[in-house]
């Protein structure tokens, strides 16, 4: 098998699942080419190395090309299915805001609300998938669920009360509100349990619900739970493990995920526990589907016999794929930006250092870097996060992976875990160097004049005449080591193939918090839906909502606030805290806990000059008095509150758009959203905005007032 058939392999398994997803051939082939390129420089545990392949030599003479790769990884296909998920959620929100639902089928909105439900559990451990469908899709107790969940681990010990599992339960229900809003309506049950508003005749999509699950199921799975055995007496020697190293329970955590997921093998752990069948108990949820009279529901094809791709079509797939690699090839590296699911949290400048760390929240799911060139930004690498990946052992997870220009990119996470147990972020470091010896010299040049500028400017020195001639000899020298290490190199190494030679170890399954996060406009370009709005996410902090019309970025970039003013020298200013070293960029993102939880006095900025953000303003410095002493001047307070209000007027109402940061005097960003509220006319949408913008700072000061905290208790 050549690696065009390898990619056909990937790029058909992405393509009929986006196709199931959405019914339309158009948006399948841009989901998955967007999915299988992001695959491509998704970092792995091992370092993965991409080889540069021309177009004209990828597309010529394929008879007689040589052989390479000619197998795709178990984590390979797990990683693509869940980009699929995350690539084809912001055209299911356009289409959801754009026509107010009136154009979906309740078919669509099952299929959706299934497979989010899957995204969100996969992405954490085989607990949350055995709880989610347990719980949110079927009507089985508590007490039932933890039966089930006990049969599928094999382990009693790791069954926790039942107290932990309404807890998690809500955390899921919370995300799915997220994501469908007001589609769907929950209510209280039995002793005031909260539920989603089940559907009155679910036995109609019985045949539905069981598409959705085999083809959400992890690919190329094998089902290891017998026909018939007895619980009592028999284990399931695919879902036990006895070993010490949590690394290697991953086979065994997909086989326990598999057996969950997957309709017949659950129906199996079912029948054996004696409960009702999963057909009697389920509960798929109502959606309050708009029926107005434009409500004309829009055309699908065959969800269940997908047409195949025509050659012109993988053609074309390939030649973007192809111009992708040859950009990455020759970008040269100076401005790089750190996107966490579509908000640009972080900015790196090779000219001045070579590292940056920040922190992501709990529900964090993808992280992108990109580097800004003139012709347009180039997606450089990936890094999928997954909770069980990262481990209840502690260790940070370490991945990188070298570009088909030499530059090599390595990213360490090191899960937060709250007092409870439970995930609450973690703290990513990404790194970056060059392994070509002629680029390493250019950029260790770059980096050398930017730090002997910087020391010429903090200390004022009165020797330039001096500096400037020796500045220029250091520069000569090291060009003439980089060019003779490079000449040297070539001369000692072997021409690399022609194509990716990946060792790699993916996290074994799918992860996307839910939730709408704020995406600047270059880092986020979707492909134009034939005869429907543009899919331009702008996703806000809690929630990825793409647009119908371009907006301007929410929160001012990092370049607006981080101009500092000059500093004495560093030996007489004690080191601000929680910074990793001299090569360390903190930036937006980066929360520096002891400086946000210092901070007692806040002044409010004008958020413009309109009645809304008038309106937004005050309200934020009412609510927020319950935490801070607001003042009347910037001089006066300890950070300043500022940003920007966006109001849109649709057809079903109004949409209310606010994107905040939180600055020292020093110019350092301490905290930052983007939040965003949609309704009627007689919904007041400055006040929602406004709670969620108060709600979510002050979840945060707890948080960080409850890990400085910890310490003292231990």
């Amino acid at each position: 098998m050549s690696y065009s058939l390898y990619t056909s392999e990937l790029l058909n398994s992405a393509f009929q699942l986006a196709y199931f997803i959405h019914g339309d051939k158009a948006t399948a082939i841009r989901i998955s080419t967007e999915a299988l390129a992001k695959l491509e420089i998704a970092c792995a545990a091992q370092d993965k190395r991409l080889y540069y392949v021309p177009i004209g030599r990828l597309l010529r003479d394929q008879a007689k090309r040589r052989k390479y790769r000619t197998k795709v990884s178990m984590s390979e296909l797990h990683l693509l299915q869940r980009l699929v998920y995350m690539e084809s959620e912001p055209y299911e929100r356009c289409e959801e805001q754009s026509t107010g639902g009136t154009s979906l089928a309740e078919e669509d909105m099952i299929i959706r609300y299934i497979k989010h439900l899957v995204k969100i559990t996969v992405r954490r451990n085989s607990f949350y998938v055995t709880l989610g469908l347990s719980r949110l899709l079927y009507n089985y107790s508590t007490a039932e669920t933890m039966d089930i969940y006990n049969l599928v681990v094999q382990d009693p010990e790791r069954v926790k009360d039942d107290s932990y599992y309404r807890s998690c339960k809500g955390r899921l229900m919370l995300e799915l509100q997220e994501r469908f809003g007001n589609l769907l309506k929950v209510i209280r049950g039995h002793r005031g349990e909260e539920r989603f508003q089940a559907h009155e005749n679910p036995d109609e999509h019985i045949g539905l619900v069981r598409r959705c699950l085999q083809l959400f199921t992890p690919w190329k799975t094998t089902c290891v739970v017998p026909e018939r055995f007895d619980p009592m007496k028999e284990t399931i020697a695919g879902l036990e493990f006895e070993g010490d190293d949590p690394d290697k329970e991953h086979p065994v955590e997909i086989n326990r995920i598999h057996s969950v997921l997957h309709p017949d093998c659950y129906a199996r752990l079912i029948r054996a526990l004696g409960f009702d069948s999963p057909e009697g108990r389920l509960a798929i949820p109502q959606f309050s589907l708009s029926k107005g009279e434009k409500g004309e529901k829009r055309p699908r094809g065959d969800r269940y016999h997908p047409p195949q791709l025509e050659e012109e079509e993988v053609i074309a797939i390939r030649n973007e794929l192809a111009e992708r690699a040859a950009r990455r090839k020759v970008t040269s590296g100076g401005l790089l930006l750190i996107v966490v699911d579509g908000i640009e949290r972080a900015r790196l400048d090779l000219n001045q250092t070579k590292h940056v760390r920040f922190e992501v929240d709990e529900g964090a799911e993808l992280i992108e870097v990109r580097a800004r060139e003139k012709e347009g930004d180039v997606l450089l690498a990936t890094c999928v996060l997954t909770h069980y990946e990262a481990g209840s052992h502690g260790r940070p997870q370490k991945r990188s992976i070298v570009l088909e220009g030499g530059q090599k990119l390595s990213f360490t996470v090191s899960l937060s875990k709250g007092p409870d147990g439970h995930v609450v972020g973690a703290l990513v470091d990404i790194g970056y160097r060059e392994t070509n010896p002629v680029r390493a010299a250019s950029l260790f040049l770059r980096q050398l004049k930017y730090q002997m500028s910087e020391s010429l400017r903090l200390e004022s020195w009165d020797y330039s005449s001096i500096l400037k001639p020796a500045l220029a000899f250091v520069l000569m020298a090291a060009s003439v080591v980089g060019i003779t290490l490079y000449v040297q190199s070539r001369k000692q190494q072997p021409r690399p193939p022609l194509v990716a030679e990946r060792e790699q170890q993916f996290a074994p399954l799918p992860s996307v918090p839910p939730g709408e996060k704020s995406r600047s406009e270059p880092e986020l370009r979707r492909p134009t839906l034939p005869q429907q709005p543009v899919p331009s996410p702008g996703p806000e902090q809690k929630q990825r909502v793409p647009t119908t019309s371009p907006e301007r970025p929410m929160a001012p970039q990092p370049s607006e606030v981080a101009k500092k003013e000059e500093r004495p020298p560093a030996a007489q200013k004690p080191a601000p805290p929680e910074r990793v070293g001299e090569d360390v960029v903190e930036t937006r993102g980066v929360i520096a806990g002891v400086q946000l939880l210092s901070v007692k006095r806040v002044y409010v900025e004008p958020l413009g000059d309109d009645p809304m953000s008038q309106k937004v303003r005050d309200m934020l410095v009412r609510s927020l008095q319950v935490r801070f002493i607001l003042t009347k001047s910037r001089k006066d307070a300890d950070a300043v509150l500022k940003g920007t209000v966006i109001v849109r007027q649709e057809e079903l109402g109004g949409q209310l758009t606010v994107g905040l940061i939180l600055i020292n005097a020093a110019g350092d960003v301490l905290w930052a959203t983007t939040q965003k509220s949609s309704g009627s006319e007689n919904r007041d949408l400055a006040m929602d905005v406004t709670a969620k913008v108060v709600k979510e700072l002050l979840e945060e000061i707890q948080r960080l007032e409850q890990k400085r905290e910890q310490p003292k208790k231990d």
